[in-house]
């Protein structure tokens, strides 16, 4: 919570480059916002994963592309109920209605997670898995989906990968060896086929 707008300075012509850019809430509101100015500027896709909630995160979700919020996170920037999935539609609705953004991509755990845009909803159940660890599941799923849309895979495509590296991801104790490699990623896809 020191990185401060200033300390980006150094890093503005890096930030320039990038095609994707995550911004989160564990560093200040104000450094998030200069993130995702710098990067809309110059046309990358800020996706904003408003984790955890804080205050302002309305802020910055003006300025992402696509917002990556959980079914609570949801909840709390919307201020609706998020019970069902006709409540997580409205919900991801009134996101999308605000600023320049693409898509609301809703993680709902282990019911897998909901792609909301233009085009309208779609739910996209998670793999079947027994779940040994979850703590790095959101950061799987938002690295799977950046992964499969930077080899130039559409949005829902991309979700339906980010659901299998989450997969993978909660079957692994502990957060960095949970992270798959493109071959760990084909052969659990493989198993999931049996």
């Amino acid at each position: 919570m020191h990185l401060s707008p200033s300390d980006l300075d150094p890093f503005t012509s890096l930030l320039r480059q990038a095609d994707f850019i995550v911004i989160q809430n564990e560093i200040p509101m104000e450094t998030n916002l200069k993130v995702a100015q710098i990067r809309r500027k110059k046309g990358a896709r800020v996706i904003y994963n408003p984790a955890p909630f804080r205050i302002g995160s309305d802020q910055i979700g003006l300025y992402a592309d696509l917002i990556v919020p959980n079914e609570i996170e949801l909840s709390e920037l919307t201020h609706l109920p998020v019970a069902t999935q006709r409540e997580i539609d409205v919900a991801a609705g009134k996101l999308l209605g605000n600023g320049k953004t693409e898509a609301v991509i809703v993680t709902l755990g282990a019911r897998g997670s909901m792609v909301k845009d233009r085009r309208g909803a779609e739910f996209f159940p998670s793999v079947n898995v027994k779940a040994i660890d979850t703590t790095a599941a959101g950061d799987a799923f938002i690295a799977g989906m950046i992964w499969s849309l930077s080899e130039g895979n559409d949005l829902r495509t991309s979700v339906q990968t980010a659901n299998e590296v989450a997969g993978y991801s909660v079957t692994i104790l502990g957060a960095q060896p949970s992270l798959p490699t493109r071959e760990q990623l084909e052969q659990f896809r493989t198993q999931l086929k049996r």
